[in-house]
């Protein structure tokens, strides 16, 4: 377990999960300006919104690292540590996500846990049909295209979950069963183990 905890940078996955943290703790209302295909003006995207998309670009690679050869043989499987780590950052990173909207230091603490859900999500997904070097493109490329289209200011729509506000349920919904899709396609069994995550 310990070799497995080396191998797949975890102190680099926590450390990455908790400055995420820390950035969307102290991030307050900060956005980033970006250009929006329906709109003609700038919109600004929160901050909080985006930055979870580097922890999980940080978790997919972690995911993706070590000897894989060595975990193909092994006596013990090693799935249940990947779906282990995933599960526990994303219960972390909704659990402090929550801690930090009920106590006001950040109203978009617990979508920037939700979006870190589903950008996991989206990223297993991407990593078992494009491969372990292909996973992160998936979320990124939803994120961008999300962030493009812009959401309108009276709603939000399901689509547009990541840019929802904390208490967003049909964007948490949403967030949770791409987390669900992602892992079920992870337990299955690839033709080329290699290419998994």
């Amino acid at each position: 377990m310990i070799l497995w905890m080396r191998a797949h940078n975890l102190l680099g996955i926590l450390l990455g999960l908790a400055g995420m943290l820390g950035v969307v703790a102290i991030s307050g209302g900060s956005t980033v300006p970006a250009p929006s295909l329906l709109q003609e003006a700038l919109i600004g995207t929160p901050l909080a919104l985006i930055v979870p998309l580097i922890s999980v670009a940080l978790l997919m690679h972690g995911l993706a690292g070590g000897p894989r050869e060595l975990e193909l043989v092994a006596s013990r499987t090693t799935r249940r540590y990947r779906l282990m780590l995933v599960a526990s950052v994303c219960a972390c990173a909704l659990g402090f996500g929550l801690l930090l909207t009920l106590s006001d230091v950040q109203p978009l603490g617990f979508a920037a846990g939700r979006n870190l859900t589903g950008y996991t999500g989206a990223a297993l997904i991407g990593g078992f049909f494009l491969g372990r070097h292909g996973a992160t493109a998936v979320p990124t490329a939803y994120l961008f295209l999300v962030i493009l289209t812009g959401a309108p200011p009276d709603r939000v729509q399901v689509w547009v979950w990541p840019l929802a506000d904390s208490g967003d349920v049909p964007a948490a919904a949403v967030s949770v069963i791409t987390l669900a899709a992602g892992i079920l396609l992870t337990c299955r069994n690839r033709r080329d183990p290699r290419q998994q995550l």
